[in-house]
């Protein structure tokens, strides 16, 4: 019998809570605002091939790559 009440009890008090109140602000969504502005971006937008490549001379890249220009 108390499982039951104890149960329904939480539902009671949460029925007599106060509403919400209303938003402050215009609906961004609306159709005649303008700040808000739809654009297409396609999923696939910034993809760039990376296809495999022979491994070239390590020597030569870390050359290439280091500070001042050589690494000796």
């Amino acid at each position: 019998m108390k499982l039951p009440l104890l149960l329904a009890l939480p539902a009671l008090v949460a029925g007599c809570a106060s509403v919400p109140p209303a938003p402050l602000v215009a609906n961004p969504l609306a159709a005649g605002n303008s700040s808000f502005t739809r654009t297409y971006v396609p999923a696939t937008g910034g993809y760039v091939s990376r296809r495999p490549v022979e491994p070239s001379d390590w020597r030569s890249m870390n050359e290439r790559v280091a500070p001042g220009g050589t690494a000796r």
